[in-house]
């Protein structure tokens, strides 16, 4: 059982060692962008919640940019992964963001790209950016 809310500052190092052990274990970003670990600076600007467990460890976060419905950053612990944590974060945040919602998903990145293929995300194009191809997807 989870429960989800804002993030607060004393997730801060929760969040950071989840981002950063995801970042530089994406074996489809190139080497370069595996060093970019800094989440307080990825994330500037938007709105955030966490995912925890009874004991209020933190499994999972998403961050999105509200202004533009734009859904960021979606990462969940990996002794978490496969178990709804991810799922669970995109049904909360409907109470709070507007769809249509986009995001950004690197091609390579294959279990990410099939896990919004599975929670109803369609395509909507595909571009080139700083670490490689990219699926831009979209949430009605």
């Amino acid at each position: 059982m989870c429960s989800i809310r804002p993030a607060t500052l004393s997730d801060s190092e929760s969040i950071q060692a989840i981002f950063s052990e995801a970042i530089s274990c994406a074996q489809w970003l190139p080497p370069e962008s595996r060093l970019k670990v800094d989440f307080t600076k990825a994330s500037e600007g938007e709105t955030l919640f966490v995912c925890c467990n009874r004991e209020n460890e933190v499994l999972g976060f998403v961050s999105v940019y509200e202004q533009d419905a734009f859904v960021h950053h979606l990462y969940v612990a990996r002794h978490c992964q496969r178990q709804g944590v991810g799922a669970a974060l995109l049904k909360f945040i409907e109470a709070y963001i507007l769809k249509p919602w986009h995001l950004k998903c690197v091609a390579q990145n294959e279990m990410a790209l099939a896990f919004y293929l599975s929670q109803g995300w369609i395509e909507e194009d595909r571009a080139e950016g700083p670490e490689g191809p990219y699926v831009l997807l979209k949430k009605f």
